[in-house]
């Protein structure tokens, strides 16, 4: 990974401090729009809760986990430890080794086309159709990874990357495709694009750059595998054609690049490769991956941009990625798949199971080697509905009842004192009043 728990902690460590002592109102506010601070009796509850999230979906282990909370508890008030722990929310990698449904699609759909058997590998994480078909869930970028290696054994590695563009239609990459292809120009796209890379790949392995130099600009992918893995120069060799397709679809005519450097030893036929970059100029066993541009062929007015459509595009792919489930494990693929279930109104232990394709028996002895259980998970996920319900919306506590699987009202107010020692209406009123 680019940054170890070592180095995040100490990133996260300097930029606490400053912001513990600055505190500024509209990052004290989202603190308490986002989750209930630790004010009142649901404290404990709420903030494990909250904090685990955070952690998880950042995928740390156990132990950065308990190291960030103990450095949590050194701040003086309760408010200023939720605001720290804000700070390490929006401080560290956003899922670092996941990649977009996206990006795993592709990869499928080319698998298939080389002839590779489905039943190789649709037992990898993140592959289940309510998966792979849904944009807020992050496979694994170990998935991606070992579909590359299959795929390559099957044909050459020049082809693959070849196939992979070829596949990668507009559109095919989500919003991501867009900030090129709708940018004033291409330079400008293609920076959106840099800044946003990881709404579609696993940037703890693979980076996008560019960089200016004078009448020249240098579009770089960066992949730290060795030069022999047939996987990763398929990916290096992808990831460049699809950036020079990408910033021809935004110019409206082929773009054709000075120089192209690929950090990847020399197949005995570089015809597949000469096509894709429109250009023989190709060095081999470069110490990284590069197309280098003309800048003027990059400052082509777009014809197709629309004013305010990149901002737009921008915060679409931001929200993309905050907003996404990375499925890291067993656990975090039974969770999503659960909430999918939850909010079609199937959320049965047999309908689960199902949709996993295990028995409902399997189901709850792999939750009980997880620590957790059925009806604890279902409970988690009703206390986050209804949670969210009651901040969010007008809704009387039997509407409530009645969307999360709860018998009537009276069950709902039960459970909500429960978890949180007060009622619905009192939890309702304190997070109008946190937020007016």
């Amino acid at each position: 990974m680019g940054h170890g728990p070592a180095e995040r902690l100490l990133e996260i460590d300097v930029i606490a401090e400053r912001e513990d002592q600055h505190r500024p109102e509209t990052v004290g506010q989202f603190v308490f729009q986002t989750a209930r601070p630790p004010e009142t009796s649901c404290a404990p509850s709420w903030a494990t809760a909250f904090l685990h999230r955070i952690a998880s979906s950042h995928g740390l282990t156990d132990e950065d986990f308990a190291v960030l909370d103990h450095r949590s508890h050194r701040c003086e008030s309760a408010a200023a430890r939720w605001l720290w722990w804000v700070v390490v929310s929006i401080s560290l990698p956003a899922h670092q080794g996941t990649a977009s449904a996206a990006l795993t699609r592709l990869s499928v759909n080319v698998a298939h086309r080389v002839g590779l058997p489905r039943d190789e590998f649709g037992h990898l994480l993140g592959l289940a159709p309510e998966h792979l078909g849904d944009d807020l869930c992050r496979p694994p970028a170990a998935t991606i990874n070992h579909i590359a290696e299959l795929t390559v054994a099957h044909a050459p590695w020049t082809d693959v990357a070849q196939l992979l563009t070829q596949q990668a239609v507009v559109g095919a990459l989500g919003v991501w495709d867009y900030l090129i292809t709708c940018a004033p120009t291409p330079l400008e796209g293609i920076k959106d694009a840099a800044a946003s890379f990881a709404v579609v790949a696993d940037t703890a392995t693979e980076t996008l750059t560019v960089t200016e130099d004078g009448e020249k600009v240098i579009i770089g992918h960066l992949n730290h595998a060795h030069l022999a893995n047939q996987a990763a120069c398929a990916v290096r060799g992808f990831a460049l054609g699809l950036y020079r397709q990408r910033l021809s679809q935004a110019a409206g005519r082929p773009v054709l690049p000075l120089r192209v450097s690929l950090a990847a030893r020399a197949p005995r036929r570089h015809d597949t490769l000469t096509e894709l970059y429109g250009t023989a100029a190709i060095d081999f066993e470069a110490p990284s991956s590069s197309l280098t541009f003309l800048a003027a062929d990059l400052e082509i007015p777009n014809p197709l941009t629309q004013p305010g459509l990149p901002h737009v595009l921008r915060q679409v792919a931001e929200r993309q990625l905050t907003t996404a489930t990375p499925l890291y494990d067993w656990l975090h693929l039974f969770r999503r798949t659960l909430s999918v279930a939850h909010t079609q109104g199937t959320s049965t232990l047999a309908a689960v199971a199902q949709r996993m394709t295990i028995s409902a028996r399997t189901l709850q002895r792999r939750l009980e080697d997880h620590g957790t259980t059925w009806n604890a998970e279902l409970e988690v996920l009703r206390r986050t509905q209804i949670t969210q319900l009651l901040q969010e919306t007008d809704y009387g506590v039997d509407a409530i009842a009645a969307r999360t699987g709860y018998k009537d009202g009276r069950s709902l107010r039960r459970a909500v004192h429960r978890w949180y020692g007060t009622t619905p209406s009192a939890l309702r009123d304190m997070n109008a009043s946190s937020s007016g």
